[in-house]
């Protein structure tokens, strides 16, 4: 929808005439309407200005056209891409400027198809683990793809397989090895329309495979603007707000507020609110919140935070099914080693549906957690409401008096060991 009278629309026409050029072939039809007073002042435009050389209909009365009035164009231009079987696929900012070409990647061509394949895949894979039927192979499907990547060399092709199979890996409850992360990084930037594959995808992604809160920072940067899925620039977002939450209150609150404002609706804008209200219980500062809980190992031992005053402890809120919590273990593993003697006590409480499965996960090669734990269950739990812990990994800090030192993020990552050192005794 669209009007020669319009500056927005002209200038928007040069993205239109490349997505045409490029997309013409592969499936992609453009109808203008016009809402100029004449009709002739569209082929007069055409003639001298730009050519658009796709159809063209025109809307006698302008905005209160029925045709326009249904497809809300009250201002313009109005874009809406509806698919082969007539829903709208996207519509607005989605389509405008540099944004039309990473949109319609999503949804005509190649890389199309490979996406909407991979969706059809992670969808099999959870209905039979719901009904408990035999699941496809995720191992041999991430083995096909990884056979693609090595013969396509067209770029969004190529992002799409590696979304794909970054996918696939996820579904065997695998992360990346440092070669995949590392092909990851280079090939698929926070804006790659591909990450649209699932929304959960990116954030994960720069949960386990960025140690260094900058460059992870760096990394989302671009796409938190640019990405042409509200629903991933949302996902970002809800990255940034979580990296800051414990650190930087200024970050986290504006990220939030950001949430609000631009992705009222979305399911991580109710959770960000609900993580922020939260963190008013464990604030640097306040005294820890008294527990008692029993030893997972030893039945009949419980564990209460007067039991550790003297020392600090480190509670970690955890689950084996978690990849974050995998993610953050072999730090957790390294300041172990280092500054158990050094006064610290780690005390993880388990949010695994099961008891077994947090002994079944330490029997595993590199994950032995030699420290202490209790199992607090998936469901409700009052430690959980006495701690303000919607959501997992989540890291707390008590020192030796039974103060709150540190939280959140400053208890992530290699954040973890800078705050470790500076706050316990010096050997």
């Amino acid at each position: 929808f669209w009007a020669t009278w319009c500056p927005y629309c002209v200038a928007d026409l040069p993205a239109v005439h490349r997505a045409w050029a490029r997309f013409q072939s592969q499936g992609l039809e453009i109808l203008s309407f016009s809402l100029d007073k004449r009709p002739e002042d569209v082929a007069a435009f055409r003639k001298a200005k730009q050519p658009m050389p796709w159809k063209h209909a025109f809307l006698p009365g302008m905005k209160a056209h029925p045709v326009a009035e249904a497809y809300g164009a009250a201002s313009i231009p109005q874009y809406v891409l509806v698919g082969p079987d007539g829903r709208i696929l996207a519509s607005g900012n989605a389509l405008r400027g540099e944004r039309l070409e990473a949109t319609l990647a999503l949804h005509v061509g190649p890389a199309a198809a490979v996406l909407e394949e991979a969706r059809a895949f992670a969808r099999r894979t959870a209905e039979a683990r719901k009904t408990g039927a035999p699941a496809p192979d995720a191992g041999a499907e991430e083995r096909r793809l990884a056979g693609l990547l090595t013969t396509e060399t067209r770029p969004e092709p190529r992002q799409a397989l590696l979304a794909a199979r970054y996918q696939a890996l996820l579904l065997q409850r695998k992360d990346p090895d440092p070669a995949l992360a590392a092909l990851l990084k280079r090939e698929l930037p926070s804006t790659a329309p591909a990450w649209s594959l699932e929304a959960g995808l990116l954030p994960r992604f720069l949960e386990t495979c960025f140690p260094d809160a900058a460059e992870a920072e760096a990394f989302a940067a671009p796409g938190r603007e640019r990405h042409p899925d509200p629903a991933v620039r949302a996902g970002l977002l809800m990255s940034q707000f979580e990296a800051a939450l414990g650190e930087n209150e200024a970050i986290a609150q504006a990220a939030l507020l950001r949430l609000e404002k631009e992705h009222p609706g979305a399911s991580d804008t109710a959770f960000a609110r609900r993580l922020w209200d939260a963190q008013a219980k464990t604030r640097v500062g306040t005294p820890a919140p008294a527990f008692a809980v029993q030893d997972l190992e030893h039945p009949g031992q419980t564990y209460t935070l007067d039991a550790f005053k003297g020392r600090f402890l480190l509670l970690d809120f955890w689950a084996s099914w978690c990849p974050p919590c995998r993610a953050e273990l072999p730090g957790v593993h390294r300041a172990w080693e280092r500054f158990r003697g050094r006064g610290l006590e780690i005390l993880s409480l388990s949010w695994d549906l099961k008891p077994e499965h947090v002994a079944a996960f330490r029997a595993k090669p590199g994950t032995p957690m030699p420290w202490k734990h209790a199992y607090l269950g998936r469901g409700k739990h009052a430690l959980n409401e006495a701690y303000g812990v919607v959501g997992i990994p989540k890291p707390v800090l008590v020192g030796p008096d039974g103060t709150i030192v540190a939280t959140d993020a400053q208890l992530r990552g290699e954040r973890l060991f800078e705050t470790l050192e500076r706050l316990l005794p010096k050997p």
